[in-house]
């Protein structure tokens, strides 16, 4: 139990000290990603991995701690971000057996959005109970990107710039032609034409006289 308890400690203080130390061919290691199998994943979120361990050996081992890290692709070997080790609780896997188990790295806001090396390793330990093992289980690019949204408002903000740009120069063009009489001299024909038209009704109206009235239709059923 002691030595299940330093290796989990050794994996998560020195993992580069352990990764030093071979993992046995035996141990096959699958790893995906359910929520995203393209392999891109939101700045701020966290990544799932779901970690399939099988033993194709003789003898049998106990996976200790599983730990991960962010690298950069010009330097795969280097260190961007150190996702906190995981305790694993498991018992021994024997020849043939194979255990699964899900295991989370969360993405620290400030990361850019770009593509970086995924190390996840796997700290094991043999029949031996002084040697200690990795096994790297994943080793590959992934991407960072940005949380998506349904309206994108940089283009909705270019939209509303281009439209006022619009309307400005449609009063500028419109103040250009009322300085230079083009706005004016239509207007004043409008009115002109609507003063005729309404002095024309006002002549027909008054030309037109009231017939006169039959005197015989007021007195007809009059008692006199």
């Amino acid at each position: 139990m002691n030595s299940l308890i330093f290796a989990a400690l050794a994996a998560l203080v020195a993992p580069t000290a352990l990764a030093q130390i071979p993992a046995p061919d035996t141990i096959e290691t699958r790893v995906w990603f359910p929520d995203s199998p393209t392999r891109e994943f939101v700045v701020g979120k966290h990544i799932a991995a779901v970690i399939g361990v099988r033993n194709t050996g003789d003898e049998g081992f106990n996976t200790t701690v599983i730990q991960a890290n962010l690298a950069l692709l010009s330097e795969p070997s280097g260190n961007v971000m150190n996702f906190t080790g995981n305790s694993l609780e498991m018992p021994e896997l024997q020849k043939d057996e194979e255990v699964t188990f899900q295991y989370f790295m969360p993405l620290h806001p400030s990361l850019p959005t770009r593509s970086f090396y995924l190390n996840i390793n796997l700290y094991s330990q043999g029949a031996n109970a002084d040697v200690f093992f990795v096994k790297q289980a994943f080793n590959s690019t992934i991407d960072l990107i940005e949380e998506p949204t349904w309206i994108d408002l940089q283009l909705l903000g270019l939209y509303a710039v281009f439209a006022g740009v619009i309307g400005l120069v449609a009063w500028g063009l419109r103040d250009f032609a009322v300085e230079r009489g083009l706005l004016g001299s239509q207007a004043s024909t409008t009115k002109n034409s609507s003063r005729a038209k309404s002095s024309t009704v006002k002549r027909k109206t008054s030309n037109k006289k009231a017939a006169p009235a039959d005197q015989n239709e007021w007195l007809a059923g009059t008692i006199a």
